[in-house]
């Protein structure tokens, strides 16, 4: 039963229907309660709670390379939480209990820098990955300093390994060591410029490149 306190028109406690009457800090407050769920279960309640999921584990895997790349997105939010909102719509293959990453559509960066051209990753011995990108041809205003940033991510561990200012634009090739104990196993490997440029003469969106996928590659 509720009970109101000065009148029909004063706040009131208790329960009335779905709207419950209380104090709080002095002020009458009301809320409405919630509206039960029949099947909390359902295929695409599921659906969405995997897709969240797999996306916030995947972010966190690579969270070091995410919060240089989107860190003119953290704005009002967090790096993580843009680069989640970004993979939820765009990076997700398939359905419920089948879903998956689609690699090539990742993007650890977000930028108007001119990216990678043409990146590709291969096994290098021992224990490696050389990588090579074109060095002609640039878009936009970029500089041969530009500084590359390379992220290596081990499916089967879900650890990753970031490769910060590991090579110059102009470089056009680097080769980098890799954990011992990912030998033999599959790595996903992705690339992106971090401008030279000091921060006080770019914008925000242009210090970084988007991400250019390198591929998969089986290490030696």
């Amino acid at each position: 039963m509720s009970k109101i306190k000065n009148g029909i028109l004063d706040g009131f406690s208790g329960k009335v229907g779905k709207v419950v009457g209380s104090s709080w800090k002095g002020i009458d407050v009301m809320r409405i309660l919630p509206a039960s769920v029949a099947n909390p279960r359902t295929k695409g309640q599921l659906n969405q709670r995997a897709r969240f999921g797999l996306v916030v584990n995947f972010v966190a895997a690579n969270q070091r390379a995410i919060e240089i790349g989107y860190k003119s997105k953290a704005v009002g939010k967090s790096a993580q939480n843009a680069a989640v909102a970004y993979h939820l719509a765009h990076s997700l293959q398939g359905e419920y209990p089948e879903l998956s990453v689609d690699y090539s559509k990742v993007q650890l960066s977000s930028g108007k820098l001119a990216p990678p051209a043409g990146i590709v990753a291969a096994a290098a011995s021992p224990s490696g990955l050389q990588l090579s990108w074109n060095t002609a041809g640039y878009l936009g205003d970029p500089l041969p300093a530009d500084m590359l940033l390379v992220n290596v991510y081990h499916p089967v561990s879900g650890f990753a390994a970031c490769y910060e200012n590991c090579a110059s634009r102009s470089d056009g090739s680097v080769v980098l060591a890799t954990p011992e104990e990912w030998s033999g196993q599959e790595v996903v490997v992705w690339g992106f410029f971090v401008s030279a440029k000091p921060a006080s003469k770019t914008k925000p969106n242009e210090r970084v490149s988007a991400t250019a996928y390198a591929g998969t590659v089986t290490l030696l």
